[in-house]
């Protein structure tokens, strides 16, 4: 778990840096919009990466499920050919 929580630290980063100033920096208003607009699109994307995880987690799951039903079911005999008479 810790992946997500480096990911965390990494996006409340997004909102917490702060910039020296120089007398020919970036706008500090510009600067904060575009981070907090890059926060929430990280935060976005790690969510939509949250729900693909628990996706794959569930048809893994159902995979497993179908496989447990496919081996408890009888194994078909060929049918012998019927010749004519």
């Amino acid at each position: 778990m810790a992946p997500m929580d480096a990911s965390q630290s990494a996006l409340d980063s997004l909102r917490t840096v702060e910039f020296r100033e120089t007398l020919k920096g970036y706008h500090r208003d510009d600067v904060d919009e575009y981070l907090e607009k890059a926060a929430g699109e990280a935060e976005g994307l790690q969510e939509q990466l949250r729900q693909s995880g628990e996706r794959l987690r569930q048809a893994a799951e159902r995979i497993s499920q179908l496989e447990a039903a496919l081996e408890q079911q009888p194994v078909p005999q060929p049918a012998e050919p019927v010749l004519p008479d």
